[in-house]
């Protein structure tokens, strides 16, 4: 069926020329003719209707004037759409933006009705593409605000949520992201994650519902890597492919495995989970208001796509220690798990990874103890020939909703190691780090 629609204007240039075309075309074809004066004689019509809805969801081929109410919704039904200048109505902005959604193949712009009876006849061997609208940024904006988890957020974290939204908005809005993007070649952003569960009052807890929506969005526009691939890319060989994250997880908190890992698993992603033997163990110094995972689910995610690195046997910052107390924990917790596993550990995570709790000796013993990387917490993205022994990440937190994930994936939150130098040098002049 064709479905001619022109609102609530009068188009009778248009009614008459689809009138006159009816005699010849093999379809059914019915008009919605509004105020206009033209009746039809060869083909069905009325003038309104509470809902064009039935009408748009039985065509095959809807035509209408160029407005910008009808255009969108047909486009949103997925419906083939052919847009018929009325100059009589329709201004600059509806042509500027009819321009552009012809160009981009998402319509057929009919600027000539002498030209609508070739239209029609070739529209059913056009492949138009389909139309994915534009999240309002405004309105994603204050839907990350009123969310369950942002709702349920104390102050503190309320005001965090704002400096995060500030400093993406900024970023973002005046092309420093891109610029940052695109400077010294493709980048690969590694994401850090602690807990997967419904607790507002700690920072590193991301909703599952959260957390499924982000991979989600990881698994249809990027491409997720295992961290020994972007090690193999970054040490001169093999190659990477468009848009390349990594995930990894600190900690092993027990709902990594109950929460997380089924959804990495029905999205096919690779991650990487970073484990303190001792915490598995609750051999002390764990803290007692989480529960973490067993050395059986460790071995189970190891067989599926989780891989595994150490993350110091005690949690303890490694700047305080000894070097051969930083040595003990680097050596013996790679070996404790490799004994549990029956593999090589061959990742390192620094505990807490600040500016204050790494240097160039640290990072020269945890490749002298075996591991092929290493990473902190400092955020940003990470390039072939950088240090991988220093390898940023960027942390999703409990404050962050969907249009602050997607801004972070695109660089805009890659200011934030500037709001980390600056906590480092106040600790430093007050004599804490």
């Amino acid at each position: 069926m064709i479905f001619v629609t022109v609102g609530t204007s009068d188009f009778d240039q248009l009614v008459k020329k689809i009138d006159e075309l009816a005699l010849t075309l093999q379809d059914q074809v019915v008009v919605q003719i509004g105020h206009g004066k033209y009746i039809p004689r060869n083909c069905e019509y009325f003038r309104f209707t509470p809902s064009l809805d039935p009408y748009y969801n039985k065509a095959d081929i809807i035509v209408a004037q160029g407005g910008l109410g009808t255009t969108m919704e047909v486009l949103r039904k997925g419906k083939k759409l052919i847009s018929v200048e009325n100059t009589t109505c329709i201004d600059s902005h509806q042509t500027d933006i009819l321009d552009v959604l012809s160009a981009e193949g998402h319509l057929i712009w009919c600027r000539d009705l002498e030209d609508l009876s070739s239209l029609l006849e070739r529209l059913p061997d056009i492949n138009l593409k389909p139309y994915a609208s534009t999240p309002c940024e405004i309105a994603d904006i204050i839907r990350d605000f009123i969310t369950p988890q942002s709702r349920r957020a104390g102050g503190k974290h309320r005001l965090r949520k704002w400096i995060r939204v500030g400093v993406a908005f900024v970023t973002y809005y005046t092309g420093l992201a891109c610029l940052f993007e695109r400077m010294g070649g493709q980048r690969v952003r590694i994401l850090m994650y602690h807990s997967v569960a419904d607790t507002p009052s700690y920072l590193h807890s991301v909703s599952p519902a959260a957390f499924e929506e982000q991979m989600r969005l990881l698994a249809t526009r990027y491409n997720v890597i295992s961290l020994d691939r972007l090690v193999e890319r970054f040490s001169g060989e093999g190659t990477l492919p468009d848009n390349p994250v990594v995930i990894t997880f600190d900690d092993g908190w027990e709902d990594n495995y109950t929460t997380a890992y089924p959804i990495l698993q029905k999205y096919n992603l690779p991650a990487t989970l970073f484990l303190v033997p001792d915490w598995i163990e609750a051999r002390g110094g764990r803290p007692a208001e989480r529960e973490y995972v067993t050395w059986d689910q460790v071995r189970e995610m190891s067989r599926n796509g989780i891989s595994i690195g150490a993350h110091t046997l005690s949690h303890r910052s490694l700047k305080r220690l000894s070097p051969e107390e930083i040595r003990r924990e680097l050596v013996e917790s790679k070996a404790r798990l490799e004994e549990k596993l029956g593999q090589p550990v061959e990742f390192f995570a620094y505990p807490y990874g600040a500016i204050r709790d790494i240097n160039t000796e640290i990072a020269r013993l945890v490749a002298a103890s075996g591991y092929d990387c290493a990473v902190t917490t400092l955020s940003g993205s990470n390039r072939p020939g950088q240090n991988l022994y220093t390898l940023h990440r960027t942390e999703v937190e409990a404050v962050d909703g969907m249009w602050t994930f997607r801004k972070m994936m695109s660089g805009a939150l890659d200011g934030w190691i500037v709001f980390q130098w600056l906590r480092w040098v106040s600790q430093v002049v007050r004599g804490t780090s």
